[in-house]
């Protein structure tokens, strides 16, 4: 047949545009705004304790909370920890898994 492994490939993004699940669980009741990386606002209110959104992380997914530590992420299923310190506000911050593994690694070089 003409099957190939080609076709199976075909409708994937692009390597590099890979889009990643990403949701924003509030442990506490705290103010969340999402924006897309052309600065449109995706999502502007609060999240209740426990309430989660879920979006599809594209190129320049940011977060902005009142208090990054009452904010958890999952990344396609796999929690990347809280947003940011507590008690802080996140100002814009990038979320997808690469953000936060080069965070993580600058957090670790630093001492």
């Amino acid at each position: 047949s003409n099957w190939s492994v080609g076709d199976v490939w075909r409708d994937l993004p692009a390597p590099g545009s890979t889009t990643e699940e990403v949701v924003l669980r509030a442990s506490q009741a705290t103010w969340l705004e999402v924006r897309d990386g052309s600065g449109r606002l995706l999502f502007s209110r609060e999240l209740g304790a426990g309430e989660r959104y879920r979006a599809l992380s594209e190129d320049g997914l940011t977060v902005t909370a009142s208090d990054a530590g009452l904010i958890e992420v999952f990344v396609d299923g796999q929690s990347f920890g809280l947003l940011g310190e507590p008690g802080l506000p996140a100002d814009e911050r990038p979320v997808h898994a690469a953000a936060f593994t080069v965070a993580d690694a600058e957090i670790e070089t630093a001492g």
